[in-house]
């Protein structure tokens, strides 16, 4: 709302659009701005990540859906790590929207994309052609959490219809696969839960090849 009461400043340009900025008590806002149409396009509000110089997250973003398609996240993205120097880290969860972004984001010309650990306090590399199978997203691991789930639920079903005496070899056989999976459906949980928390994506100038 600030923005429309012409308490921004002006900081750049992306084609067409003029890039408005305005500093509030928790963000830092940016708006893409048409000057012909007299609308924004786009809104981002970022954050200072605590105890990282120079790495502001981002919050939220948002397109007006007469500029969807155009690829200004991107573009919005590009400009400040390029032009303004920033560390852009990614926000706590990703949508298949804003995975798609930063995987266009990591093949920009320019640009290093990475993941990082806040707990650990550890990068690490991504690899930008096979970017949707890297194991910083939490909802892939939930789908092989189901599917595990779903494998030491056949298992225990086999024990219930077939009766097997607890002594038999194939009741300890069945068992023993149903507290492996159980103990790997744990081990699973722990890691969507530390994702969950602490592991980001981080671009900043550099080469990503």
């Amino acid at each position: 709302r600030a923005f429309y009461y012409n308490e921004f400043e002006v900081v750049g340009q992306i084609g067409k659009f003029q890039i408005h900025t305005i500093q509030t008590l928790y963000h830092l806002l940016y708006g893409l701005y048409d000057p012909n149409k007299k609308r924004y396009a786009l809104f981002s509000a970022l954050y200072q990540v605590k105890k990282l110089k120079n790495v502001l997250g981002i919050n939220q973003t948002g397109a007006d859906k007469l500029y969807q398609g155009m690829g200004l996240p991107v573009k919005f993205y590009s400009w400040l790590v390029q032009q303004k120097g920033i560390i852009l880290m990614s926000g706590e969860s990703q949508s298949l929207g804003g995975r798609s972004i930063w995987e266009r984001l990591a093949k920009v010309p320019g640009i290093f994309v990475f993941g990082y650990d806040m707990k650990k306090r550890e990068s690490f590399q991504i690899d930008i052609d096979d970017f949707f199978n890297e194991d910083i997203y939490s909802g892939d691991v939930e789908e092989d959490v189901e599917q595990i789930e779903k494998e030491r639920d056949d298992l225990s079903q086999q024990l219930y219809i077939n009766d097997y005496h607890p002594d038999s070899p194939e009741y300890r056989r069945l068992s023993r696969e149903i507290d492996g999976l159980r103990k790997k459906i744990a081990n699973l949980h722990k890691f969507v839960d530390h994702v969950t928390k602490y592991v980001y994506l981080v671009a900043m100038k550099g080469r990503n090849k």
